[in-house]
């Protein structure tokens, strides 16, 4: 007998069945969640930006530290090349060959006044003393006042343009003067100056400064007076400073007031620690 096959059962295709759905807009924001969105952004804002403000100011503050680091050494160069002599304080109204910064004016005209807005008004850095240590430049003499010329080494990052701010906002301490008149320690008739062989302790005394617009209407530095209020703290509640064996270093609002005080003052500025 032969096999037979059994008669496939007969599968009835069924037809796809598709479901269609009505088209939904894509749901938004409601009103509360935006609202909670924004409130979000402003406090994540509000504690970001002082942030971002801070670090802002210290990196134009590092600018400064470097900027016054080159007066410093550029000074010190100068020294060198003049018997140990270091170059006098620069005044506004002062325009003496000694000077590290040519003073450009020849009568002291107060601040603020429209006047310092001209770009070619005291303060002229080419024709200072030191300039060709500091800039490696030539020194620009006889002075002129049409040169306009401003020297981003003996600025403040933080000070601002010229006008707000003079053309030259890090300052010499003013006990390197030789004229008493000007705050100097009286020296032997003929002297050329202060030498570096006369400082005490270079370490602890101070020779450049970073001062602000507000105190800084001199090339040279007076302790007291408004900058004991702590008004040229710029850099994040500290000032950038410069001492006669080279080093730089930024010291707190506070230590700057206390430098400042009478009882403490000679200590810091004077060259002289007797």
């Amino acid at each position: 007998m032969g096999c037979t096959e059994s008669p496939r059962p007969n599968r009835r295709r069924l037809p796809c069945r598709t479901s269609f759905h009505p088209l939904r807009a894509p749901r938004g924001f409601t009103l509360i969640e935006l609202l909670v969105v924004v409130a979000v952004i402003a406090i994540l804002a509000g504690l970001l930006l002082p942030a971002l403000v801070r670090a802002k100011e210290s990196g134009r503050g590092a600018v400064c530290k470097s900027n016054l680091h080159q007066l410093t050494l550029g000074i010190l160069m100068y020294a060198d090349e003049h018997r140990d002599y270091f170059p006098w304080p620069g005044e506004v109204d002062r325009n003496l060959p000694e000077d590290w910064v040519f003073g450009g004016e020849f009568v002291f005209m107060p601040w603020p006044d429209p006047i310092w807005n001209e770009p070619g008004v005291a303060l002229h850095a080419e024709s200072g003393s030191a300039f060709p240590y500091i800039t490696s430049l030539a020194r620009v003499q006889p002075h002129r006042d049409e040169y306009t010329n401003s020297f981003p080494v003996y600025r403040c990052p933080s000070s601002g343009p010229i006008g707000r701010a003079r053309r030259v906002t890090l300052t010499m301490s003013h006990y390197f003067d030789p004229m008493p008149a000007f705050g100097g320690r009286p020296l032997p008739e003929g002297s050329p100056g202060v030498q570096k062989s006369l400082v005490q302790q270079p370490a602890h005394t101070m020779l450049m400064v970073d001062e602000s617009p507000e105190t800084c209407h001199n090339a040279s530095f007076k302790p007291g007076g408004s900058a004991l209020n702590g008004k040229f703290v710029q850099h994040n509640d500290g000032v950038n400073l410069g001492f006669v064996d080279g080093h730089c270093e930024r010291l707190r609002h506070r230590k700057v007031i206390e430098i400042q005080q009478p009882e403490n003052e000679r200590f810091w500025f004077d060259y002289i620690k007797e």
